[in-house]
């Protein structure tokens, strides 16, 4: 077998491996709620828990230990789950935090928040105190857009 047919097969197992863990941390917190955990539900009574987000998030940190980065840059993905976690947990995520949680160079995680921006799925928000400070946060469309995403691939 190449190498890049043992990528491929390998990269299916991590696939079904992240769903199998996804689907055991929804069945799980349904079950049972962690005093560390919070969770939010969305309008169709479903809950997403930062456990399952968080898992999420590191299975795809993660991937890069396996097969190349290059292959998998998604940032703008990447920055929505961060966002999406931050609201979640009630933290409030900078400019820099965001672009580090993109894993791309900081010119294209810029570009990439600029296109979020644009395409009105987040907003920046100055510091009241600090102007050395942006915040970053989800717009309510794309709160709600990702949160029934989520419910319906809980319910898959």
């Amino acid at each position: 077998m190449f190498a890049a047919e043992a990528d491929l097969v390998r990269l299916a197992q991590l696939s079904e491996e992240l769903r199998r863990i996804a689907f055991l941390l929804v069945h799980l917190s349904a079950e049972t709620t962690s005093e560390g955990s919070r969770a939010a539900s969305d309008a169709y009574g479903a809950e997403l828990s930062t456990d399952l987000l968080s898992a999420i998030i590191r299975a795809r940190q993660m991937r890069s230990r396996y097969i190349a980065n290059d292959l998998f840059a998604e940032p703008a993905w990447d920055m929505m789950l961060e966002l999406l976690e931050a609201e979640i947990t009630q933290r409030r995520v900078t400019v820099s935090k965001l672009c580090n949680a993109a894993e791309v160079p900081s010119t294209t995680a810029l570009r990439w928040l600029d296109a979020i921006v644009d395409k009105g799925i987040a907003i920046r928000r100055p510091d009241r105190f600090d102007s050395r400070l942006v915040y970053v946060e989800l717009c309510d469309g794309a709160s709600a857009a990702l949160r029934r995403y989520f419910a319906e691939l809980m319910r898959a």
